[in-house]
């Protein structure tokens, strides 16, 4: 029940009284009577909350609202913060956000935010500085809810924390979602039932596959989690949106983003896909198990010169050797040239590659002379190649040699994977996919078959 629920029903009562009627009532309350049922009928979630954004009942761990844009899920998962809040009955909560900036602009203080529909009788104070909202004492229970305010891009900040009840917002867009929610999950662990709220439209990851329809076995069988339950909605169920809008973005959008983005239709990995996760999975170790003969960093770079254009893909690759492949890390970065060259050449020196092979294709005079600044300081060396085919010809031989089994993850690299498993040669509109050109590039130049030829940035 919501605090000062007395005020709520009151409000209700006054908004369901003939127009003539309620203007009488109003003009006769006083000043500060009127202003309290104001703010009651500005967050009296218990009125206007469509069925599908109140929590279920029944024993589950996570409800996740998996819904399109605009279907209210901020809304609901911020409501949910504030109702265990006003319960009394949670003193440690938490929020995860994809960034800080994130947490900051939507989860709190945005339209939707936890802020906003908060009432003032029952505010948070902002603690900025300990990264966490504190609410006032609870009237009746004496606790004092507070809020750790957590970033998903910084999962080993997550790990320390504890709490009750969580809200986890846009985990398909967190860049290291797998680990940035195990940690979560992890943290759920106060109370008599801790239990927690994901807001998100699906995306298809493989980490929202394993959320959603849940992890495989060894037979390849899913097996969904028995502790959750999904809530789907799509964006049409939003009746204080005109209806002209969304008939505007499904004109305009691809057929597969408007079943994504307003139909929150889990889209499963492109037919066009030259990699599989299964593959990835099953041939991935956790260390290097041969000696490795040749490592070398593959590069992407940006063209962007103020470093404000699409990522600069870096990979690490070494061949063993028994000829096999095996991918150490992405390190792949976003900024302007000096940042990215930075990063390769220092990704060239921590595993003493021969080289850092990048892509010169439409390379500016400005950039190249940028490279060869960062070779001469860190004494790596450089060697140009160039793309003389499209993207899906130059990554169809590599895709073979994972699925022969010649390539090797060590570990996971969740957004690299990612973007190796949804990238769709044949869609034209599909984002350049600069961590796979990357890999690419790496695993060619392992190729034993591959010719060498003279390092022009030495």
């Amino acid at each position: 029940m919501l605090l000062h629920e007395m005020t709520y029903e009151a409000a209700r009562s006054v908004a369901m009284l003939p127009a003539a009627a309620r203007l009488n009532v109003l003009e006769r309350l006083e000043t500060s009577d009127l202003v309290r049922l104001k703010e009651a009928a500005r967050t009296d979630w218990g009125s206007y909350a469509r069925k599908k954004q109140r929590l279920p009942k029944g024993d589950w761990r996570w409800c996740i609202f998996m819904a399109g844009r605009s279907w209210g899920k901020t809304l609901a998962g911020a409501q949910a913060i504030r109702a265990m809040a006003e319960s009394g009955e949670h003193e440690w909560l938490s929020i995860v956000g994809p960034t800080v900036n994130n947490l900051h602009r939507d989860m709190l203080f945005g339209p939707s935010g936890l802020m906003t529909i908060s009432p003032r009788w029952y505010l948070p104070q902002y603690m900025v500085q300990r990264n966490e909202l504190r609410y006032p004492v609870h009237p009746v229970t004496g606790l004092r809810p507070r809020v750790a305010l957590l970033s998903a891009d910084r999962p080993d900040r997550i790990r320390g924390s504890q709490c009750s009840f969580c809200w986890c917002d846009e985990p398909q867009s967190w860049t290291k979602a797998k680990t940035a929610f195990e940690m979560t999950d992890l943290s759920l662990r106060l109370g008599k039932r801790p239990h927690g709220v994901v807001s998100m439209t699906p995306k298809g990851t493989t980490f929202v596959r394993d959320l959603i329809l849940g992890t495989r076995d060894r037979n390849n069988k899913r097996h969904p989690r028995k502790d959750a339950v999904v809530i789907r909605g799509i964006s049409r169920e939003n009746v204080a949106i005109e209806r002209e809008v969304f008939d505007s973005l499904e004109a305009s959008l691809d057929p597969g983003m408007v079943k994504q983005e307003l139909e929150a239709v889990l889209v499963e990995a492109p037919k066009g896909a030259l990699w599989i996760q299964e593959t990835i999975d099953r041939f991935r170790v956790p260390g290097v198990r041969d000696q490795l003969v040749r490592v070398v960093v593959g590069l992407d770079p940006s063209r962007s010169a103020a470093g404000i254009g699409d990522e600069a893909g870096i990979v690490a690759a070494g061949r063993s050797n028994d000829g096999h492949i095996y991918i150490l890390e992405d390190g792949t970065v976003r900024g302007g040239p000096l940042r990215w060259a930075s990063a390769a050449a220092g990704l060239a020196l921590k595993y003493t590659a021969s080289e850092v092979c990048f892509e010169a294709n439409a390379v500016s005079a400005d950039i190249a002379a940028v490279i060869r600044q960062v070779a001469g300081e860190t004494r790596t060396r450089w060697e140009p190649v160039q793309a003389t085919a499209k993207k899906e010809v130059r990554a169809a031989p590599v895709a073979m040699q994972y699925e022969a089994g010649l390539v090797h993850h060590v570990g996971v690299f969740e957004v690299l994977e990612d973007e190796m498993t949804t990238w769709d040669p044949t869609d034209t509109k599909s984002l350049s996919p600069n961590r796979v050109d990357a890999l690419v590039w790496a695993c060619t130049q392992l190729s034993p078959s591959k010719v060498k030829r003279p390092l022009a940035y030495a």
